[in-house]
């Protein structure tokens, strides 16, 4: 059973909330692998037989020696030294996974044998070195016809003064290393040619430098989309899924089917009801009438055509600028929260801009339901004050939306969330490179505790896997239980179309 966790779990914010059972919920985990261990052994030898058969695994991501009474697992790959220097050398098409030797310990790592009768001195010293992997050129792919959607769009955030979308467009990078590897990533908007020449496996580096906003200059280079490639590159490299390779405790992940427009009633009790049967739990609504009264009249009508067997869910977009409308006051966001309440809404999203710390933490203070915001935070750390002064319940980064977030910064705001007992249910970008989005998404969030869901464009017939999910040749679709599966592949998982990538894209390389 993949369900979304009740809202009373110990992840959750810490006062009285609506919504279904922990029982009717329960979300389902699988564990995380283990990336080192150690454990007591009674030998203090390396069998040759052993390091022939490491060498010759056709999976170099881990090697095992026993020495010192020790046996150690270490990653293949992303580790540049162990310890010491030795003897045989284990290697793996261009990296050296281990050396072994008798000689003088080159580290503070020395130990001794655990069954020995009294003192030794003899030590086994391990290695591991990988050789440098370097970025040598990046591609920009880009649709050479527009995707076109059956009607005109005119999402809510963007009435009443906006233009209607009658096509998509996707653009993503393809990055090449020197070793054969090719990672995917969206584009974002950052200059590619910062890739070139770096160690994919510097992610880390690359990531504080440019999109930290730890100090400043350490942001604004929009490069999301790259920090993404390079994870790609280097679960490729380790055969592995990105989640696996930070800890992953799932393998699916609830989702909740984000509408997108201002419909009439009748209409969103139809799509409401339809989201149910394909296994949904939860809907998101959007607000932005004239008259914020008749938002609150349609969210009551679907909670009783739907009764409590949806999650209900409303995004009162009120940081978004949107020409022509008469934004909220904080007299009549208060009033709307309280209505919205009454009717057992799981969360209010952005019932006032952003900038408002105090305005959204009366609000939250005021109401049971969860004050939910952050999709157009520029950095990680930006959320730091809006969870110290209790504004947010429940924050929304969004991995790529604002062009600093990238995986790491997602999990950096699901620690701090987490550590101020607050939930992070992340924001997901729609348009033709969706895919892209949604999967570094779901990879970030299949390894933290307090996510217990995660943002799904759904809004037939626009916002459909035949409009959002073109580039790909599997889409992310959900499941009948109304999750979506981690993709499972290596790095991302994600496999293109290669028949549109043969004839219908344009491509821009920097080398």
């Amino acid at each position: 059973m993949c369900g979304i966790p009740s809202l009373t779990t110990a992840a959750a914010p810490s006062r009285v909330t609506h919504g279904a059972t922990h029982e009717q919920l329960a979300s389902s985990s699988n564990g995380a692998p283990i990336v080192t261990d150690q454990r007591p052994v009674t030998s203090a030898t390396v069998s040759g037989s052993a390091a022939s058969h490491a060498a010759d695994s056709a999976d170099p991501r881990h090697v095992s020696a026993s020495f010192g009474g020790m046996v150690s697992r270490g990653m293949a790959y992303g580790v540049r030294r162990w310890v010491g220097t030795g003897g045989a050398t284990w290697k793996h098409g261009h990296t050296q996974i281990a050396t072994l030797g008798t000689g003088r310990p080159a580290s503070r790592f020395q130990v001794r044998s655990s069954c020995a009768k009294r003192p030794v001195t003899r030590s086994h010293t391990v290695s591991i070195e990988r050789a440098s992997m370097k970025i040598t050129k990046v591609e920009t792919v880009r649709n050479r016809d527009p995707i076109p959607l059956p009607e005109p769009w005119l999402p809510a955030w963007s009435a009443p003064g906006g233009t209607p979308a009658t096509s998509f467009g996707f653009s993503f990078h393809r990055v090449y290393t020197d070793e054969g590897i090719v990672g995917l990533g969206p584009n974002t908007g950052a200059s590619a040619d910062m890739l070139l020449g770096i160690d994919p496996f510097t992610v880390g580096e690359f990531w504080y430098r440019h999109m930290s906003g730890g100090r400043p200059g350490r942001s604004g280079r929009r490069a999301a989309g790259l920090e993404i490639a390079l994870w790609d590159i280097v679960g490729k490299a380790a055969q592995t899924p990105i989640a696996k390779l930070l800890g992953s405790r799932r393998d699916r992940i609830p989702v909740y089917a984000a509408t997108s427009r201002l419909l009439e009633t009748a209409a969103h009790i139809e799509q409401a009801k339809e989201v149910a049967g394909l296994g949904f739990k939860a809907v998101k609504l959007r607000l932005h009438r004239a008259n914020p009264w008749d938002d609150v009249r349609v969210v009551e009508a679907v909670r009783e055509a739907v009764g409590d067997d949806l999650l209900l869910m409303v995004d009162a977009n009120q940081n978004n600028t949107s020409p022509g409308y008469e934004f909220w006051s904080h007299q009549t966001a208060m009033r709307i929260a309280r209505e919205l309440d009454a009717l057992r809404v799981y969360f209010l999203e952005e019932p006032l801009p952003r900038e408002d710390i105090r305005g959204l933490a009366e609000i939250a203070e005021a109401i049971d339901t969860f004050v939910a915001g952050g999709e157009h935070s520029s950095t990680a750390y930006d959320f730091r004050e809006h969870l110290a002064q209790g504004a947010y319940d429940v924050v929304q980064p969004d991995v790529t939306l604002m062009g600093n977030m990238g995986i790491i910064g997602l999990r950096k705001v699901a620690d701090m969330a987490d550590a101020s007992r607050r939930l992070i249910i992340p924001h997901v970008t729609g348009g033709g490179t969706f895919p892209f989005y949604l999967a570094a998404t779901l990879h970030a969030m299949a390894t933290v505790d307090n996510c217990p869901m995660v943002e799904y464009p759904y809004d037939p017939p626009v916002l459909t896997p035949e409009t959002l999910q073109v580039p790909v040749a599997v889409p992310l679709c959900t499941d009948d239980d109304g999750c979506v599966a981690v993709p499972d592949g290596p790095g991302l998982g994600l496999e293109l179309d290669e028949e549109l990538m043969a004839s219908g894209v344009v491509i821009e390389t920097v080398e």
